[in-house]
C-alpha cells in the first residue's frame, strides 16, 4: 500500500508598521507615526520592570498624545495593536487607550478604551458604537 503526504506552506513575515516605547518621547520608533503630547501628560520610570519609562495620564481626560493627520491604513488588513497600560484609579465612565480615525468628518474610529470597568472595541460611525467588550479587568 502506497501513502502521500503533500504539506503546502505559506510563511508569512509579520510587519510592524508603528511603535510608541515613550522612553522619554512620543516619537514612533521608525520615524513615521511621532506624536505630540497635549496637556502635560508626564513620564515615569518603575512601572515595566526596566529601567525604560511609561507614559502617565492624570485622569483627567483632557490629556492626550495625537499625532499628525497620518493613519495607519487598516483597510483589507489584518492588525494587532498591543499595549501595556496600568490604571491606578478606575470609575465608571470611559478611558480611551487608543483610538485611529479615518477622517474627522465622517468620524470614522476605531477606538480602545476601558469602559465602566471593561475593556472595549470599538468601531465609530456617526456616533453610533458598534461594539464587541473584550474581557474583564476584574
Amino acid at each position: 500500500m502506497y501513502h502521500s503526504l503533500f504539506i503546502a506552506t505559506t510563511i508569512i513575515t509579520p510587519t510592524v508598521d508603528a511603535l510608541w516605547s515613550f522612553d522619554n518621547n512620543t516619537n514612533d520608533q521608525y520615524g513615521i507615526y511621532n506624536a505630540v503630547p497635549f496637556n502635560g501628560p508626564t513620564y515615569v520610570t518603575g512601572y515595566t520592570g526596566q529601567s525604560n519609562t511609561a507614559l502617565d495620564f492624570d485622569g483627567s481626560q483632557t490629556q492626550y498624545v495625537s499625532m499628525s493627520s497620518s493613519f495607519v491604513n487598516l483597510t483589507y488588513n489584518s492588525f494587532t495593536v498591543e499595549m501595556w497600560f496600568y490604571p491606578t484609579m478606575l470609575t465608571s465612565g470611559d478611558f480611551g487607550l487608543f483610538g485611529q480615525c479615518q477622517t474627522t468628518s465622517q468620524d470614522l474610529c476605531l477606538i480602545y478604551m476601558i469602559r465602566n470597568y471593561r475593556i472595549l472595541l470599538a468601531f465609530n460611525a456617526g456616533k453610533r458604537f458598534i461594539s464587541e467588550e473584550t474581557s474583564s479587568t476584574e
